[in-house]
């Protein structure tokens, strides 16, 4: 198999693809498309559920994207990872790192710290930098922070208008955005997060 990842994406280890439910995916390249045919089903379904519209700013809510967004391609879908990554804290901290973050951005919400669309990329850099997951983090991300945007009657982010899964220019910018928020510099990830 061959699962090279672009530089910057969290590596898929051997353990990993032991949660493999799809066989027949040999490729990196068979490995994003099943996963973005799931992700656009996870789409349809968080747009119109329920269960996000009330437990969002949940880890039940966290988890339950999660595992809707990768649940037909991996097993350890919507579970907190076990391992250590190349980003992210460590394994032992997730639920106490994100339950932390949940209660930031309820806080900022409530008293109107932040802008709404400061407040969404907040969240979004947040609920990266935990990285809960064994992989699909960054897409997790993007998408709960949509669902936080329209609930919060907000701009949807648009998060440089492309593909971000693949190397290139875009996916560069957003990856020094997001190293730019690790310093407590928001401003070039609201900018690429809301470019036309």
């Amino acid at each position: 198999m061959n699962f090279n990842t672009p530089i910057g994406a969290t590596p898929i280890l051997d353990e990993d693809l032991l949660g493999l439910k799809i066989n027949t995916v040999q490729t990196l390249s068979e490995l994003n498309i099943a996963e973005e045919s799931n992700i656009r089903k996870a789409r349809l379904w968080s747009s119109k559920s329920r269960i996000l519209r009330s437990h969002l700013l949940d880890w039940k809510g966290i988890r339950e994207l999660h595992r809707q967004m990768f649940g037909e391609v991996w097993k350890w879908a919507g579970q907190n990872r076990v391992v250590q990554t190349n980003i992210g804290c460590a394994p032992e901290k997730i639920t106490e790192n994100t339950a932390v973050m949940l209660h930031d951005v309820k806080y900022w919400i409530e008293n109107k710290v932040y802008p709404v669309d400061e407040i969404t990329i907040r969240f979004h850099h947040r609920l990266v930098e935990i990285h809960p997951f064994r992989n699909g983090n960054g897409r997790h991300a993007r998408r709960a922070a949509e669902l936080l945007a329209a609930q919060l009657k907000g701009r949807t982010p648009t998060w440089g208008g492309d593909n971000l899964t693949s190397e290139g220019e875009r996916r560069d910018k957003y990856l020094l955005a997001l190293r730019n928020a690790d310093q407590g510099n928001y401003f070039a990830l609201n900018g690429f997060s809301f470019m036309e």
